[in-house]
C-alpha cells in the first residue's frame, strides 16, 4: 500500500491500496493494533451544497459597515478600540477550500502585509486550494477580512495558515484523517488557534455513520485529534453544526471534544438559529460552549462583495478572531484559560441549556476575567515561563526546580525561520538568561524550550 500520511500524535498511518483484502491482511499483522476503512473509491461521489446565501440588503453605513452588529453583540469592539486586532497571533483555518482568497479584495491587506503565512492541501496534496470551495474563503473573511465601510473581521491583524482538509464532493471518514494531519501541521508551525468550521456525523456509506453515543469527545478520530491539539495548548474553535432542526439534532464531531470551544449560531438580535445544533454531549457536558452570529452574518462572497451567510460555520470564526485579540493582550495565559474566560463571560453562564449552551460572550467581561489571572502570573512566576514579554535585548527562562543539566532554546519567526539557537546549562537558580536578542527585528517570535527531550513553545514579542 501507499502511505498517505503518518500521525505522530496517534502512532498511526493512512494507507491506500487497490487490494480489496488489504484491510484484513493488516489486521493479521502482530504490530497493527487496529485498522479501519476510511474511504472507498467505488462509491460515487455525492454533490454537496454549501448552504443558502442571499443578496446583501441595504444597511446604513457604519464604522464596520454591515459587520458591526455581529461584533458589537459580543462587545468585541472593546478589544479593537485598544488596537488589539490579533497582531502576532497565528490562526490555522481548517476548511474545504479558499476560492479566490489569493485575489479577492477583502484580503488585500492580509496579502500586502504578509499575514497569510502559507497554505497546504491535505485532500489533494500539491493541489490548488484557491480554486476549491468558497466556504473557507468566507470563513476567513470573518476573521481576516477588511473591506472598509462594509466588512471588518474580528482579527484583521492576525496571521493565517490556510489548510484544506474537507472534500465537499463526498463524505468519508478519510476527512477525519485529513483533519488530524492538518491539525498536526498547525501544531508544527506554531498555530495559537485552530478554527474549524467542519463537522462529522453522517457519511456516504451509512455503515460509517457516527451515533449520538459517539458524541462523547473521545469516540471519533477527529474529536480525539481536536482534544490532542487542545492538550498541546492550541485553542480549538469549532462550529457546533447545523442539525438543530433535523432528525439528528445534536452537535457533531469534533465539537463534542472537551477541549473544543463549540460555537452555535444566533441572529444579530441574539435569538437562536433554529438550525444550530443542540447539546449536551452524550456524557452530559454543556454544548455548545458559546454563541455568535451565524444567522445573517456579514461575510465576503466569491462575487467580490459582501452579503449575509447562514450557518454555525460563520459563528465559529467570529469567536476565534475575538479570542485571538484577547489572547494577544495576555500572552502568559493558557488556551484553556482563554476558553474558560469566554464561557464565563457568556450571558447564560449561570443557567446554561441544551440549545444556547452558556450563551453569548461579552469580551469586555472576558478581558476582566483574564486580567485577574494574568496579573497574578506576570512577570514570570511559575515554571517554564519566558519573561520579560515583551522584551528588548534579553529574556529569562524559568525552568522547574528539579531540572538539572542543559536546556535547548530555539527562537523562530512566525514564518518558521530559525532566528536563534543555543544549548545552555541550567544554573542553581533555575533561571536561564538569553542575551543578544537586540539583533532580532521587532515583531513576534516563537520560543521553543526543550528540557530533557520534552518541549514547550511560547509566544514572544520583541520590541
Amino acid at each position: 500500500g501507499e502511505v498517505l500520511m503518518t500521525s505522530r500524535w496517534f502512532n498511526a498511518a493512512a494507507v491506500a491500496s487497490g487490494d480489496s483484502l488489504f484491510l484484513g491482511k493488516l489486521l493479521r499483522k502482530s504490530w497493527v493494533a487496529n485498522a479501519e476503512l476510511v474511504y472507498q473509491s467505488i462509491v460515487a461521489p455525492a454533490t454537496a451544497a454549501e448552504g443558502p446565501q442571499v443578496a446583501k440588503a441595504d444597511m446604513p453605513a457604519l464604522l464596520y459597515g454591515s459587520s458591526e452588529r455581529q461584533i458589537t453583540l459580543m462587545n468585541g469592539k472593546t478589544l479593537h478600540d485598544q488596537n488589539l486586532r490579533g497582531q502576532g497571533m497565528v490562526i490555522a483555518v481548517l476548511d474545504a477550500g479558499f476560492y479566490m482568497a489569493d485575489t479577492l479584495s477583502a484580503f488585500d491587506s492580509l496579502r500586502t502585509n504578509g499575514q497569510i503565512l502559507g497554505y497546504r492541501d491535505f485532500v489533494d496534496p500539491g493541489g490548488n486550494l484557491f480554486i476549491q470551495s468558497s466556504h473557507g474563503m468566507s470563513v476567513l473573511s470573518l476573521m481576516g477580512g477588511n473591506v472598509p465601510g462594509e466588512l471588518v473581521g474580528t482579527a484583521p491583524g492576525a496571521s493565517y495558515w490556510l489548510l484544506r482538509s474537507e472534500d465537499v464532493s463526498s463524505e468519508w471518514r478519510i476527512e477525519e484523517v485529513n483533519w488530524l494531519a492538518a491539525a498536526e501541521f498547525a501544531d508544527s508551525v506554531g498555530a495559537d488557534i485552530i478554527n474549524s468550521s467542519l463537522g462529522y456525523s453522517l457519511f456516504d456509506d451509512p455503515s460509517e455513520d457516527h451515533s449520538y453515543a459517539d458524541m462523547d469527545g473521545k469516540s471519533t478520530l477527529v474529536s480525539r485529534a481536536a482534544q490532542m491539539a487542545s492538550n498541546k495548548g492550541i485553542l480549538v474553535v469549532n462550529s457546533a453544526g447545523n442539525s438543530g432542526n433535523s432528525a439528528w439534532k445534536y452537535i457533531i464531531a469534533p465539537a463534542d471534544a472537551k477541549g473544543v470551544l463549540a460555537v452555535g449560531a444566533v441572529d444579530t438580535n441574539g435569538m437562536i438559529a433554529t438550525f444550530s445544533s443542540y447539546g449536551p454531549t452524550w456524557d452530559h457536558r454543556i454544548k455548545p460552549n458559546t454563541l455568535a452570529v451565524g444567522l445573517g452574518a456579514e461575510i465576503f462572497l466569491s462575487s467580490n462583495r459582501t452579503g449575509p451567510g447562514f450557518g454555525t460555520s460563520f459563528a465559529s470564526p467570529l469567536i476565534a478572531g475575538m479570542a485571538a485579540c484577547l489572547w494577544q493582550k495576555f500572552p502568559l495565559v493558557t488556551s484553556e484559560e482563554i476558553k474558560t474566560a469566554i464561557e464565563q463571560s457568556s450571558n447564560l453562564y449561570d443557567r446554561p441549556d441544551d440549545q444556547y449552551g452558556y450563551g453569548i460572550p461579552d469580551f469586555m467581561v472576558a478581558e476582566n476575567i483574564v486580567s485577574g489571572i494574568y496579573n497574578e502570573r506576570a512577570p514570570g512566576g511559575g515554571s517554564g515561563l519566558v519573561y520579560p514579554n515583551p522584551c528588548t535585548d534579553h529574556i529569562y527562562i524559568r525552568v522547574p526546580g528539579t531540572v538539572t543539566g542543559s536546556v535547548q532554546v530555539s527562537i523562530f519567526d512566525l514564518s518558521g525561520r530559525l532566528s536563534f539557537e543555543a544549548v545552555l546549562e541550567v544554573p542553581p537558580t533555575g533561571t536561564v538568561m538569553i542575551q543578544g536578542l537586540d539583533r532580532l527585528q521587532s515583531g513576534y517570535y516563537l520560543v521553543d524550550v526543550r528540557i530533557n527531550g520534552s518541549g514547550s513553545r511560547y509566544k514572544l514579542l520583541k520590541l
